[in-house]
């Protein structure tokens, strides 16, 4: 009974004696495991990287504070060999011929010599291209064929120099000029659109930027700013120069010819200039730049000048005279208006009429701060907010020094008949 009900027992409690074996390893499962949780990961990083990439500069502008944003150094127009003409006197040496002068010379040789002065003329404009733009502008839904309206809206600028975000081109437009954008090509032949940033409504120059990011690398290493030279130094009557730009009314055209004469006074409202002629017959529309014998920039084209009967002469301003325009437009600032017209007495004129140094006032405009503030034609000015002025630059020069808004003493000469009476005049500038 016993023995019975012991194996009765032994086979009830048989199975605490089996042994647990370990579940096999699938590896074909564990491999695929693996690979799943290496992909996950790797997807997972990818996801991790490209969404800090994207949500940086978002997270950076809401926790650190917006820096303060920097402003672009101002742009200085430099005229290269600025020297005085008294300089020049004291440098000038005369040297005597090495050996017997000949005074004859065969057909052939004069031929070789026209032909590489021409090579050498051709070489030193094709430099100065680099410097010189396409100015279009455009009009929104202009018929594309319409060629005659948009070639009238294409002039030359100038590539000056560049704020460290923009290039800076000037150029002369017309109201006509002006469309709903423009479009500036440089030498390379690429183009690219363009903005209008500051204009002169005196003079009618306008500064247009293009920024620097926008300008393929390949017309980077194309282009080139300008060369400025002096042209109250080397624009004398007589010396050789070349009109660049659009002296013919066509893109790209080269003049050759010299200068006939200069030193002739232009007046505008508050601003003077140096106008200089030359023998070069081009359009009635030129523009472009006049340029010496060393590539520098000496005059810039403007028809806007020229008598009835020589409308097709090409004229242009001084480069020297007009630098101060161009450094103002380049750094956005705006000339004041006074409303003035001024000229210089010439010396037989002070002699003849015992007139005093100053700047003589011509006309004004109506309604102007000069009108307003009792300016007469024949006024003349010879002291701003006590600073003596003796002339028309100097007069210029000391307006620089103030802007919209500023008032200003401005002491002139009038007369009386028989002598002149000091009268101070405050001028608030618009």
């Amino acid at each position: 009974m016993d023995k019975k009900t012991d194996v009765i027992d032994n086979e009830d409690y048989k199975f605490l004696q089996e042994q647990i074996k370990d579940r096999p390893i699938n590896r074909r499962k564990l491999i695929k495991r693996s690979i799943t949780t290496i992909l996950m990961a790797i997807i997972f990083g990818l996801v991790a990287c490209i969404t800090f990439i994207l949500l940086e500069p978002v997270f950076s502008k809401m926790i650190e504070p917006k820096p303060a944003e920097e402003e672009p150094p101002v742009v200085v127009i430099s005229e290269e060999d600025e020297l005085l003409p008294e300089d020049m006197l004291s440098e000038k040496t005369i040297e005597e011929p090495a050996g017997p002068i000949s005074t004859s010379s065969s057909p052939a040789d004069s031929l070789n010599e026209y032909q590489s002065a021409m090579k050498e003329m051709k070489s030193i404009s094709e430099d100065v291209q680099k410097s010189l733009v396409t100015i279009t502008s455009i009009v929104d839904n202009e018929d594309f064929f319409a060629g005659t309206a948009r070639s009238d809206r294409r002039i030359s600028g100038l590539l000056v120099a560049d704020n460290t975000t923009d290039y800076i081109i000037i150029a002369k437009m017309k109201e006509s000029h002006i469309g709903d954008s423009v479009a500036v090509t440089f030498a390379s032949g690429e183009t690219v659109r363009a903005t209008i940033y500051n204009k002169d409504n005196n003079t009618g120059y306008v500064a247009i930027t293009v920024p620097l990011n926008g300008v393929p690398l390949s017309t980077k290493g194309v282009i080139s700013y300008a060369h400025i030279g002096n042209s109250n130094v080397t624009g004398n009557v007589g010396d050789i120069v070349m009109a660049l730009g659009n002296p013919l009314g066509y893109d790209n055209s080269v003049s050759y010819g010299m200068i006939t004469s200069r030193e002739i006074d232009v007046s505008l409202m508050d601003c003077n200039y140096k106008l200089m002629t030359t023998d070069i017959y081009g359009s009635t529309n030129a523009s472009g730049v006049i340029v010496n014998t060393k590539g520098q920039v000496i005059g810039l084209i403007d028809q806007s000048f020229n008598p009835s009967d020589m409308t097709n002469h090409l004229s242009a301003i001084g480069i020297t005279e007009f630098k101060s325009v161009i450094e103002m437009l380049s750094n956005g600032v705006t000339r004041p208006h006074l409303g003035l017209y001024v000229e210089n007495v010439s010396k037989e004129d002070k002699i003849l009429y015992h007139l005093p140094d100053g700047a003589f006032v011509t006309d004004m405009e109506i309604d102007s701060p000069a009108f307003l503030a009792g300016f007469r034609k024949g006024d003349i000015i010879f002291a701003v907010n006590d600073a003596i002025v003796g002339d028309v630059s100097e007069f210029e020069t000391e307006m620089k020094y103030y802007a919209s808004g500023d008032s200003v003493v401005i002491s002139v000469l009038r007369s009386n008949g028989a002598s002149y009476t000091d009268v101070n005049l405050t001028v608030n500038l618009e």
